[in-house]
C-alpha cells in the first residue's frame, strides 16, 4: 500500500469521510492504527488520538499477517513478532502521545504464541465478531444488511478506515449504519465495551 501511494496509483489511504461521518453522529470508535500509516499522516495521526471520540489501538507496524494464508497478506514469522509490535508501539507513541494497550492483528489472523509475545508486551488481543464486509466491496447496501442483521450486544464490528480501492464505500455505509445502530445500541470504544463488560 505504501508503494502505491508513494508512486501516485493512490491518492490517499485516509478516508476523510469515515471520520467525518463518525464525527457527524458523535460515535465513539477505537481505531487501530499501523506505524506505516502513523508515519505517513503523523498529523493526522495526532488530531484522531487528541478527538475524545476516539481510541487509538495497534495494528503492527507494516500490516503483514503474522500467519501464513491470511487473505493474501504478506506474512511474518514468529521471530519477528516482537520488533513489529514494539515498532509500531514506538511510532505511535512518539506521533500521537498515546501508548496503545490494544491490539488488532493484520487480518484476523494470529495463533498462540503471537498471542502470548502480545500478552508479554503488555497489549490485549482484540479481533472482532462482525466483520463489516467493506473490504473491496462497492455494495453500500450489502454492508449495511451485514451488520445490521448480524449485530448482536457486545459486538465488535470491524471496518477500515482507509479506503481507496480496498474500502470504497465504509463511510456510505456507516452513514446508514449509526442512525439505524444508534436506535437499538449504545456505540462506544472497544476499552469502554471491556470495561463495561
Amino acid at each position: 500500500m505504501q508503494r502505491r501511494l508513494q508512486a501516485g496509483v493512490v491518492g490517499s489511504w485516509y478516508n476523510t469521510d469515515v471520520i467525518r461521518v463518525l464525527e457527524k453522529y458523535k460515535t465513539p470508535a477505537t481505531l487501530f492504527l499501523t506505524g506505516l500509516w502513523v508515519e505517513s499522516y503523523p498529523g493526522e495521526a495526532r488530531a484522531l488520538a487528541d478527538n475524545e471520540l476516539f481510541e487509538i489501538g495497534n495494528h503492527s507496524y507494516r500490516h503483514h499477517a503474522f500467519t501464513p494464508s491470511c487473505y493474501g497478506l504478506p506474512s511474518i514469522g514468529d521471530e519477528e513478532d516482537e520488533s513489529e509490535i514494539r515498532r509500531s508501539q514506538q511510532v505511535i507513541r512518539e506521533h500521537t502521545g498515546q501508548t496503545p494497550s490494544l491490539f488488532r492483528f493484520p487480518g484476523l489472523c494470529f495463533d498462540a504464541y503471537d498471542a502470548r509475545v502480545l500478552a508479554a508486551n503488555g497489549l490485549t488481543v482484540v479481533q472482532g465478531d462482525l466483520p463489516a464486509g467493506d473490504g473491496f466491496n462497492h455494495d453500500t447496501a450489502s454492508i449495511v444488511e451485514h451488520v445490521t442483521r448480524n449485530v448482536r450486544n457486545g459486538s465488535i464490528v470491524v471496518m477500515h478506515m482507509h479506503g481507496g480501492p480496498n474500502a470504497p464505500k465504509t463511510a456510505d455505509a456507516l452513514e446508514l449504519l449509526i442512525p439505524e445502530l444508534q436506535r437499538t445500541y449504545s456505540l462506544v470504544t472497544v476499552s469502554t465495551l471491556l470495561d463495561d463488560g
